[in-house]
């Protein structure tokens, strides 16, 4: 029997397990690069951590604008016809729920 998410720590494991899944994707990675080169993912790691404990435990830690955050990103590989919609947020999906069924 799976048991639920019930702290951040469970969060953050699936998260964790999630992102190695992410940056070994071809399609994926490129659009975290700039945060594996600066050394960023942990700390990106704890921003996300946050959303979703947000959205699972009804907190309020998270302090951004995930559409503000993500556009410009995907602004930047759109001309270079990397966008990561749609394809991009489907193998997204996949992975994390992958994660979800382990």
């Amino acid at each position: 029997m799976k048991l639920d998410i019930s702290s951040r720590k469970d969060i953050k494991c699936i998260l964790i397990l999630f992102y190695e899944k992410l940056l070994a994707d071809e399609k994926m990675a490129p659009f975290f690069e700039e945060i594996v080169v600066n050394k960023q993912l942990d700390h990106h790691l704890e921003i996300i951590t946050d959303f979703w404990q947000d959205i699972l435990f009804d907190t309020t830690l998270y302090k951004n604008n995930t559409m503000k955050t993500h556009t410009p990103i995907d602004m930047f590989f759109y001309p270079l016809r990397r966008s990561i919609l749609p394809v991009g947020y489907r193998i997204y999906l996949r992975l994390l729920t992958l994660n979800l069924k382990v």
